[in-house]
C-alpha cells in the first residue's frame, strides 16, 4: 500500500465493502458513518463523517486490499487526492445512497463520486421491478396448475420471472 491508493475492506461477511484513501504515514482518510455502523452491530456512536484514522482504527484488523485504476480513469495525481481529502475532513453529510465512502474516495481519485457498490444496487433493484409484473403473472397461471404439479410450476414461474 503506498500515499494515495484506494483502499478497501469487507464488513459483515462480504456483504459491503469500506472504503479510504491511504495517507502514506500509517493514517487513512474514509468517511466514516457509525450509523451505518450501528447497523450491522458496531457500538461506534460518533456522528458520521470524513476522519484521519490509523490503518488499525479503519480496518480494525479486515485485510485490507487497494483498488486499481486504468490509466484513463484517474485524472489527478497522489498530491491532489491527498489534498481532496483534507479539504473534505470533519464533513457530516454522509448519505448511504449519494454520499458514502465509496463514492467519496473515487471522488478524491478521480474527481467523479461514484459508487460501485450503489451503481450495483441500483442495478439489481431495477430488475426485481422489472420482473415483478412477469412473476406475479406466472404465479397466478401457476394456481391453476393441477395440484401434483403446481410446485414445480411455481419454481419454474419463479426461475424465468428471476431470468427477466
Amino acid at each position: 500500500m503506498a500515499r494515495g491508493d484506494h483502499l478497501y475492506f469487507y464488513r459483515a461477511g462480504g456483504t459491503y465493502s469500506h472504503h479510504g484513501l491511504d495517507c502514506g504515514d500509517g493514517t487513512v482518510i474514509h468517511y466514516e458513518s457509525s450509523t451505518w455502523m450501528k447497523l450491522v452491530g458496531s457500538a461506534c456512536d460518533r456522528t458520521p463523517q470524513v476522519r484521519r484514522s490509523t490503518m488499525d482504527e479503519f480496518c480494525g484488523g479486515s485485510e485490507v486490499f487497494v483498488r486499481g485504476y486504468a490509466p484513463h480513469e484517474i485524472s489527478d495525481d497522489t498530491e491532489r487526492a491527498i489534498l481532496r481529502a483534507q479539504s473534505r475532513l470533519g464533513e457530516t453529510d454522509y448519505h448511504l445512497f449519494g454520499n458514502n465512502c465509496e463514492h467519496f474516495v473515487v471522488w478524491c481519485k478521480t474527481g467523479k463520486a461514484e459508487s460501485s457498490q450503489v451503481n450495483a444496487h441500483r442495478k439489481a433493484s431495477s430488475a426485481v421491478i422489472q420482473g415483478a409484473p412477469v412473476g406475479a403473472y406466472l404465479l397466478n397461471i401457476a394456481r391453476r396448475v393441477p395440484a401434483p404439479y403446481r410446485g414445480a410450476a411455481t419454481l419454474g414461474a419463479v426461475a424465468v420471472a428471476g431470468a427477466v
